[in-house]
């Protein structure tokens, strides 16, 4: 049973750029996650008791093959990385997918030498665990983290070994967080 709660009880609201109010839909309540509350461009985002705010601003969409590229479905997302032609669909693509949970397929891609967006999907790994840090745990608990850094194991390539002794290091000390390497995608262009 999904519960509703007031938006003025949680003390950590999260304030995101996400795209057209539209697509937000697609992003939890038709997943089964979460419900979506909007009104005047604003939509909160409630899931086990943690409200997160979007500002819904008009964004610029490449053309793409995705239905819905604010929750494309994984086949659409690999035909989109393993198209060296594909434009990113949307400004925040990257922030979009690490709603979806499709951990085990971005490690499949970033640990791939033949998929031509390889490379952002290192990053986004980067990110998830970056952005987790930065914010306390809010968007994801410590131990999905440790989880997700541990399944890292699955895949022999150099640069996931290197993101999870990074990974390590910062979830050891947190201080060392850097925007540009972690959120950024310096660390997993370097």
């Amino acid at each position: 049973m999904k519960t509703a709660i007031n938006a003025a009880s949680v003390a950590h609201n999260m304030v995101f750029t996400l795209g057209p109010s539209a697509h937000l839909g697609s992003l939890a309540t038709s997943l089964g996650i979460g419900t979506i509350f909007g009104s005047s461009g604003i939509a909160r985002f409630v899931q086990g008791g943690v409200v997160k705010t979007f500002r819904c601003t008009a964004l610029a969409f490449h053309n793409s093959s995705m239905k819905q590229p604010w929750n494309p479905s994984t086949a659409e997302l690999r035909e989109w990385a393993l198209d060296a032609d594909s434009e990113i669909p949307h400004t925040d693509f990257d922030l979009a997918l690490t709603w979806l949970g499709d951990e085990r397929l971005y490690f499949s891609l970033a640990a791939d030498d033949s998929c031509p967006k390889r490379r952002f999907f290192l990053s986004l790994l980067y990110f998830m665990v970056g952005h987790s840090v930065r914010t306390g745990f809010r968007d994801r608990p410590r131990p999905i983290i440790d989880g997700m850094i541990a399944n890292g194991d699955n895949y022999s390539h150099a640069d996931i070994r290197t993101w999870q002794q990074r990974s390590r290091e910062l979830l050891a000390n947190p201080d060392a967080f850097d925007y540009d390497g972690w959120c950024s995608g310096r660390l997993a262009n370097a």
